[in-house]
């Protein structure tokens, strides 16, 4: 949404600007409250600042069905949960709520369960989300999916190895998406990098499970690592577009190739889905570089 808004001038050299009231009222804000600005060269960005003395809790009562109980941990700590408080109200789902609750924590960064009883579990974030840089996660997120494809050159007996890593890289999409929530940057093509890097990681398992021979994808092997090496070092910001979209190209170019390689079906499938993720990551990529140079008026040059 956007809007336009007059300054308005206070006293003999301040400017001033009202905020909207919808905006003040979803974020429960009043005079004298801080706010957060980023400020960029042709646009700031206005945060709400992180109220120290209210913590945000999220509080699941189990009633008659657990299966539900790990996807809502890992949702509310997605949303910006300080406490997460489970209540089990039913006996006969105590050990299995259980184990839903430290599945959850083991693939989650920065929580711990603090506290319990036999039907009540606490858990508590330790992480600061300020000294999360998003631009850090996705490079740590692209490097480790190039190891999990360098294991799947190595050929036998790697799939441990692989599922460690993918749970890695679980791990850091959930924290970075968690860093977005809670400073309000929760921007489409960020999120959209993010999302693709994540599926990227998930496909690979499955890719492994149709290999029989690295031979029949050996490039498209190498042309993925090249790709997320390229991700895992690029600085967000420099607006290097044309290298981008030439990286995109050549993930276009062999896409077309592979569609009509003579290789087992599911292999082939697999294969294109990596590509199509890892072009997704680098068109989010191009995304963000447009934009930031939209708003600082630069010219897009090709």
């Amino acid at each position: 949404m956007i809007e336009q808004r007059r300054l308005v001038k206070l006293g003999r050299s301040t400017l001033v600007v009202s905020l909207p009231a919808e905006w003040v009222k979803k974020h429960k804000l009043k005079a004298g409250d801080m706010l957060v600005l980023q400020i960029a060269d042709r646009y700031i960005k206005l945060i709400p600042a992180k109220k120290d003395s209210k913590e945000i809790k999220a509080i699941i009562k189990v009633n008659k069905d657990v299966r539900g109980l790990y996807r809502a941990i890992i949702s509310a700590y997605i949303a910006g949960a300080d406490i997460i408080e489970v209540n089990v109200n039913n006996e006969k789902l105590v050990l299995e709520a259980m184990k839903q609750i430290k599945y959850a924590v083991s693939h989650l960064i920065g929580i711990e369960i603090v506290d319990q009883d036999i039907d009540r579990f606490i858990l508590q974030t330790f992480i600061n989300v300020d000294e999360q840089n998003i631009d850090s996660l996705i490079k740590k997120m692209a490097s480790l999916i190039r190891i999990m494809l360098r294991y799947v050159l190595q050929g036998t007996d790697v799939k441990n190895y692989i599922e460690d890593l993918e749970n890695e890289v679980d791990k850091l999409y959930r924290l970075a998406l968690r860093r977005l929530n809670l400073e309000g940057e929760g921007e489409a093509p960020m999120s959209s990098l993010l999302t693709s890097l994540e599926n990227a990681s998930d496909i690979i398992l499955p890719l492994v499970e149709n290999i029989a021979n690295t031979k029949d994808v050996y490039d498209i092997l190498n042309l993925a690592i090249e790709m997320l090496d390229f991700i895992s070092k690029y600085e967000i910001g420099k607006g290097n577009i044309i290298e981008i979209n030439d990286k995109t190209d050549a993930i276009e170019h062999i896409e077309k190739e592979l569609s009509s390689r003579q290789i087992e079906e599911k292999l082939k499938y697999r294969s294109l889905m990596l590509l199509h993720h890892i072009k997704n990551a680098l068109l989010s990529l191009l995304n963000i570089e447009i934009t930031n140079m939209i708003r600082n008026e630069q010219k897009i040059e090709l």
